[in-house]
């Protein structure tokens, strides 16, 4: 089931270029290459860790690699800080239930033109115990409208995908083994909602531009 209410928020993102713990781990993670669209609907994914003593890690991004559509590193990094600081003080609420409590939040990121759809939950890992993950989605802030409608749908299937990691996280000991056999599940949900996005009718529809349309004596 999933805990909490969905939020909605505006995060803005800093003039200057703050150094933070993590930093040093910030070019550490595998990174997947997304297939680039002439209007894709989401432009990257992204999953990160709270760490007790440097803060919050990027554990894996899916991104459109030398596309126009790319999230720049900056960005990534930012979205990553924001999303998981203030869960900081929720490790034994959310550890009480591995993978079950799963809550979303939404933020616009207005400077760089995106928005992301966060889901926070945790994760029981061999070498470090229960810890704090958030997925994100991040897609750009033009198809919010057709997003919303979505949602639900969203919000299902990464339950599913959070309870994929889950399992995974479970089973091995190793990040990088967990990483390699869950990297496949992102795209495909993501192309799945592309996919019902372009395929769907939309909401308003023009008779003349349909088949049912028999001239001016309809």
């Amino acid at each position: 089931m999933f805990g909490g209410k969905e939020n909605f928020g505006v995060l803005k993102s800093p003039h200057r270029r703050l150094t933070l713990p993590s930093d040093i781990f910030a070019t550490g993670y595998p990174k997947r290459e997304l297939t680039a669209r002439d209007c894709p609907f989401f432009t990257s994914a992204l999953l990160s860790m709270w760490d007790n003593i440097v803060g919050p890690r990027i554990q894996c991004e899916w991104n459109m690699f030398g596309s126009r559509w790319e999230v720049n590193g900056r960005t990534i990094e930012y979205i990553a800080n924001h999303t998981l600081n203030g869960e900081i003080c929720r490790t034994e609420e959310l550890a009480a239930a591995p993978g079950q409590i799963v809550e979303n939040k939404l933020y616009v990121v207005a400077d760089h033109d995106i928005m992301v759809s966060a889901f926070i939950f945790s994760c029981f890992q061999a070498k470090q115990g229960p810890c704090v993950f958030s997925l994100c989605l991040l897609l750009p802030l033009q198809n919010k409208a057709s997003y919303l409608p979505l949602h639900k749908l969203c919000e299902q299937r990464m339950k599913e995908c959070v309870d994929r990691l889950t399992a995974l996280f479970q089973q091995h000991s190793e990040t990088s083994t967990v990483l390699d056999m869950f990297a496949d599940e992102m795209p495909k949900f993501m192309s799945l909602v592309d996919g019902i996005n372009r395929l769907s009718l939309k909401e308003r529809l023009t008779v003349r531009t349909t088949n049912s349309y028999a001239g001016d004596g309809i």
